[in-house]
């Protein structure tokens, strides 16, 4: 089963999400964490079975989506799980797409709100 986390402190967007999931999505397993340091802690708990997408914000509190990915390669999980890192935000700045880019675990950047039909393109190309 394909396995995808979320990472969003946005409670509307999150419960969005997941009513796409279910209706247009039901063999795909979706985990929704409000904060960074739940998501990281999943992947701690679950590291014999990452997930195959991790769909990250970037401002949350106390520990945004860049300190996230800091703390991700420290752990070296860029380097033992295949999982593939889009950042998932409303931002518009140029900045933040570009301090995106340094991190090599970050695949895209994609602007809220997250259509089924981008979430399913990105996973076609993924398991041709």
């Amino acid at each position: 089963m394909k396995k995808i986390i979320f990472i969003d402190d946005d409670e509307i967007n999150n419960f969005l999400l997941e009513n796409k999931f279910n209706t247009h999505l039901p063999d795909v397993k979706a985990e929704f964490f409000d904060s960074a340091e739940a998501g990281l802690n999943y992947l701690s708990e679950n590291g014999e079975a990452p997930p195959q997408f991790i769909f990250l914000d970037i401002k949350m509190p106390a520990m945004n989506g860049f300190d996230f990915l800091k703390e991700y390669h420290r752990r070296m999980y860029h380097e033992s799980f295949p999982t593939r890192i889009f950042m998932l935000s409303s931002s518009v700045k140029a900045s933040d797409r570009e301090k995106s880019r340094s991190f090599s675990s970050v695949e895209g950047f994609i602007s809220k709100p997250l259509e089924i039909k981008e979430l399913q393109e990105i996973m076609e190309k993924t398991f041709k």
